[in-house]
């Protein structure tokens, strides 16, 4: 081996940690009225706290170093992994400590992934002894124990994450952190149930404008009108399938607006029919304008959210008539 100075670097691998919290608490929401389905709630309830205890236990136990670091290859969603498939196991990479470009060689009995450091082995054995880097079926699953490897992989230009990459090219493979991605599942999950808890615990009242204003018919397929149950249950519905978009909707100040809009259009105290292009009171009174191609709900609740005088005027009246 050469006298001269060696160059040790070890990349730090990462701890896979998925989110941290303390408590474990899980807070509810506040009710402003007593849910018609008590049953559902308790059930719920317990059934998130068990998901985040289940979570915590196994997010504790991975956040130490995992004993097998799973690599995953980027491909798009309609391409099929390979059985087999070989990466380059020898490239020039840039070197961030060194400030310079440096090659990356995997070969078996080398201690270090960095050819400068690969002394005292023949071309012969180099050439023999060259580690193949195969995923199959799209996984490479290595050992925390392999740490040449482990460099190897998290120093190449084909891995995703690596900095200073120098290649132009799309990179080939990712680490995947699996408590990360059951840390981001727990907490779509409990945004669902969150948002689902709200739609049952919400009063009647502010259901019936939220619902309308997600587009939530009053009436069945055979005219009659949906009994508060029935749109109970349509509006958790709606809370499960999108709960982000419900819980940024609800209790708005414009679901509100947009509700005694359609109410006044319904009843007939707001009349788009007789003054093309204009809304107006029954008694001929222009409210607004209606541009051409736009609903006329729309314009008017755009209208009633612009804060003016005669916006407020306006939507104080409609709430009045349609609550006579």
């Amino acid at each position: 081996m050469s006298e001269k100075k060696q160059v040790k670097q070890q990349v730090q691998l990462p701890v896979l940690n998925a989110f941290d919290d303390s408590t474990g608490a899980v807070t509810q929401e506040k009710t402003t009225s007593q849910s018609p389905i008590k049953e559902f709630e308790d059930d719920d309830a317990m059934r998130l706290k068990r998901m985040v205890k289940i979570t915590e236990d196994k997010i504790k136990t991975q956040q130490k170093e995992p004993d097998i670091y799973v690599f995953k290859l980027l491909l798009p969603s309609d391409v099929k992994p390979k059985v087999y498939e070989s990466l380059v196991n020898e490239m020039p990479v840039f070197d961030p400590q060194s400030n310079s470009v440096r090659t990356i060689r995997l070969i078996r009995g080398a201690s270090s992934i960095w050819m400068d450091e690969q002394e005292g082995f023949t071309p012969q054995y180099i050439q023999r002894n060259k580690q193949d880097i195969v995923f199959n079926n799209g996984i490479l699953r290595v050992p925390r124990t392999n740490r040449t490897l482990l460099n190897f992989l998290l120093n190449s230009d084909d891995y995703d994450k690596k900095e200073n990459r120098m290649r132009n090219k799309k990179a080939r493979y990712t680490l995947v952190n699996t408590a990360e991605n059951e840390s981001n599942e727990l907490k779509k999950e409990e945004g669902r149930l969150r948002a689902i808890n709200f739609a049952m615990n919400a009063s009647v009242e502010d259901m019936m404008i939220h619902a309308q204003y997600l587009g939530i018919g009053m009436t069945n397929e055979y005219g009659e009108q949906k009994t508060i149950a029935k749109v109970r249950v349509e509006y958790a519905n709606k809370a499960g399938t999108n709960p982000d978009a419900f819980m940024k909707s609800a209790g708005t100040t414009i679901s509100k607006v947009q509700f005694f809009v359609k109410k006044g259009l319904d009843d007939g105290h707001i009349d788009v029919s007789t003054k093309k292009g204009y809304a107006c009171w029954k008694d001929g009174a222009v409210i607004c304008e209606i541009p051409l191609g736009k609903k006329a709900y729309e314009s008017i609740t755009e209208f009633a959210m612009t804060k003016t005088k005669e916006a407020n005027e306006f939507y104080e009246t409609v709430k009045n008539v349609v609550s006579e």
